[in-house]
C-alpha cells in the first residue's frame, strides 16, 4: 500500500499555533486566505516572491486606505506564513 506524500497546511498550523490570541488568530486567516487566493489566481508558488507581489499590488492599492493595525497584522501574517 502506498501512502500519499504529506503536504503542509498552513490552515492546520495556524489553527494549532499558541503564540495567538483568537482575535489575531482570526485577522490572519483573512490576510493569509486572501494572500492564498492572490497566489493561486496568479500561479506563484508560495514565497518571498509572491508575498512582495501580493503586498505591492493589492495591499498598498492606492485607491484603499488601509488601517495602521490592518497592515501591522497583516505583515505579522505574512511573516508567520513564510
Amino acid at each position: 500500500m502506498s501512502r500519499m506524500p504529506s503536504r503542509w497546511c498552513w490552515r492546520k498550523d495556524l489553527s494549532k499555533f499558541r503564540g495567538l490570541s483568537d482575535r489575531d488568530r482570526a485577522g490572519f486567516l483573512v490576510a493569509l486566505e486572501w494572500f492564498e487566493n492572490f497566489r493561486l489566481r496568479h500561479q506563484m508558488p508560495a514565497g518571498r516572491a509572491a508575498a512582495r507581489a501580493f503586498w505591492r499590488l493589492e495591499v498598498l492599492r492606492e485607491e484603499v486606505t488601509r488601517e495602521n493595525w490592518q497592515l501591522e497584522q497583516w505583515e505579522s501574517a505574512i511573516q508567520w506564513y513564510l
